[in-house]
C-alpha cells in the first residue's frame, strides 16, 4: 500500500517545498493587521460622510469576520468613489485581498493606488507573491504580477522565482501560464532558452508523465527552435524518443512527439541515425520514430496513438511546420519534397 501511495504522489507531480534564501522562498505568510481598521480616528472623515450606514449583519450576535468584511467593503467603496489613492487605500485593499484573493475590485484599486502614488513596483511583487503562495489558484494575483512586470518593463526576477513555485507544485497551471507569458515577454537569447530546457529536464526526472511539462517543452521547441539550433533540437528529439520507449504508456509524451515531429522534420528531414534505424534508411524523423517503435516490440495505447498520428496524410501531419515563425517555407518545401497534395494545401 505504501508503494502505491508513493507512486500516486510521484505521478501527481508534487515533490516537496523548494527553498531559496536568495529569493526568500517560501515566503512568510500574510497575517492581517486590523489595528488601523479598528482606529476610528483614522476613518472619522469616511464615517462622517457615510452617516448612519448599517454595517451589522442581521442576527442575534455579530460575527467578527463578517462585520470586518462589510467594514472593509464600505470603506474601499467610498475611497474608490471619491478617487482617493492613499496609504490607507493601499492598506484597505491589502485587507480586502487577504480576505478574498479573488477580489478583482481590490486588485484593480490597488493598481490605481500604485500608479497614482508612484510606489516601487518591486515591493508590490513581494506582496503579490505572498498572496499567490497562500492562494495559488487566485487568477487575480498572477495577473497582478504580470501587470507589474509589464508596467515596469522588467521581469523583477520573476522567471527564476516562478520556477520555485512550479518545482513545489508542478501542476500549478496558473504558474505555468504566467511563466509562458514571461518567456514571450522577456526571453530572447539562446542562454535563457537553454536554462528553460534544463528546468524542463529537472521536472521530467521527477515526473515524466506530467502533461504540463511536455506542453511547455513543445512551446519552447516551437517558439524558440531558431535560437536552439538544429543540432540541439535533434538531440532533444532523439532523447525524447528514448524516453518514450522507456515509458511506453506515457500518453503525454506520445502527444508531444506526435506534435513536435513536424517541427523537427522542417529543420532536419534526414535520417536521425539512431541505433534502431536500418542501414540505408532514407526516411525523416517520422520514419525513424516509427522504426524505433517497431523495433521495441511493445504495444500500448500510447504507442498505437502515436503511430496513428505519424501515419496520417502528410498534409495533415506536416502542416505545423509552416506555422513556425522562423521556418523558410520555400526551403521546407524543397527539403521535404512535398507531394502535390501538400503543395496545394500551402498554396491555397
Amino acid at each position: 500500500m505504501e508503494d502505491n501511495i508513493s507512486r500516486i504522489r510521484e505521478n501527481e507531480g508534487v515533490i516537496h517545498t523548494v527553498r531559496s534564501d536568495v529569493f526568500g522562498y517560501p515566503c512568510e505568510p500574510l497575517v492581517p493587521d486590523y489595528s488601523l481598521l479598528d482606529d476610528a480616528e483614522s476613518w472619522s472623515d469616511i464615517n462622517a460622510a457615510l452617516g448612519d450606514v448599517k454595517l451589522d449583519l442581521d442576527g442575534l450576535f455579530r460575527i467578527r469576520s463578517d462585520h470586518t468584511d462589510n467594514l472593509i467593503a464600505v470603506y474601499m467603496a467610498h475611497l474608490i468613489s471619491t478617487q482617493e489613492y492613499s496609504s490607507r487605500g493601499l492598506y484597505i485593499s491589502s485587507l480586502a485581498i487577504m480576505h478574498n484573493a479573488a477580489n478583482y475590485t481590490a486588485w484593480s484599486y490597488r493598481m490605481d493606488c500604485c500608479l497614482k502614488m508612484k510606489l516601487p513596483l518591486k515591493d508590490e511583487i513581494t506582496f503579490a507573491r505572498r498572496v499567490a503562495y497562500e492562494s495559488p489558484k487566485s487568477y487575480q494575483a498572477w495577473q497582478y504580477r504580470r501587470w507589474l512586470c509589464d508596467t515596469g518593463n522588467t521581469d523583477h526576477d520573476e522567471l527564476e522565482y516562478v520556477k520555485l513555485e512550479i518545482a513545489t507544485s508542478p501542476k500549478n497551471h496558473c504558474a505555468w501560464g504566467y511563466m509562458t507569458w514571461l518567456m514571450q515577454r522577456f526571453v530572447d537569447t539562446k542562454e535563457q532558452v537553454l536554462k528553460e530546457l534544463e528546468f524542463v529536464h529537472f521536472l521530467l526526472e521527477s515526473d515524466i508523465y506530467n502533461n504540463t511539462v511536455w506542453f511547455y517543452k513543445d512551446f519552447i521547441v516551437f517558439r524558440y527552435g531558431h535560437l536552439l539550433g538544429t543540432s540541439c533540437l535533434v538531440q532533444e528529439y532523439i532523447g525524447d524518443i528514448k524516453s518514450m520507449l522507456m515509458s511506453p504508456w506515457n500518453e503525454s509524451l506520445s502527444q508531444y512527439l506526435a506534435h513536435c515531429t513536424g517541427t523537427i522534420s522542417a529543420v532536419h528531414p534526414e535520417c536521425l541515425n539512431m541505433d534502431t534505424c536500418q542501414s540505408g534508411c532514407a526516411g525523416g524523423p517520422s520514419r525513424c520514430l516509427l522504426g524505433a517503435i517497431e523495433s521495441s516490440g511493445v504495444v500500448t495505447t500510447a504507442l498505437l496513438n502515436l503511430k496513428l498520428a505519424l501515419n496520417t496524410e502528410p498534409a495533415e501531419r506536416l502542416v505545423v511546420c509552416f506555422q513556425l515563425p522562423w521556418i523558410n517555407v520555400a526551403q521546407v518545401q524543397e527539403s521535404l519534397r512535398l507531394n502535390d497534395c501538400v503543395r496545394t494545401l500551402i498554396t491555397d
